[in-house]
């Protein structure tokens, strides 16, 4: 995404964050359909995870892409709610 942005591709970094966006989302989804014991089992995938996500939002937000990146924001809010007992702000 980052080299996209530097190139000037702003529509292939939105492509790419939003595949990327995909696969966080759905793998949050399966963290947060497991029992909370598992889901603690499963902390440092969880971590990795949110954070891997958060650092593509971020990526949108240092390069300017400001529009975007506040509709990007709230999915991201909206997705990593589901674990909030797990991923701290």
């Amino acid at each position: 995404m980052e080299g996209y942005y530097k190139v000037g591709e702003v529509q292939k970094a939105r492509e790419l964050f939003k595949k990327l966006q995909q696969v966080y989302h759905e793998r949050l989804v399966y963290y947060a359909g497991m029992e909370v014991a598992t889901q603690y089992a499963k902390i440092d995938d969880v971590l990795s995870d949110s954070y891997a996500y958060r650092r593509c939002l971020e990526i949108c937000g240092e390069n300017n892409d400001k529009d975007f990146y506040e509709k990007a924001t709230e999915t991201f809010e909206r997705d990593i709610s589901m674990l909030e007992h797990l991923v701290a702000e």
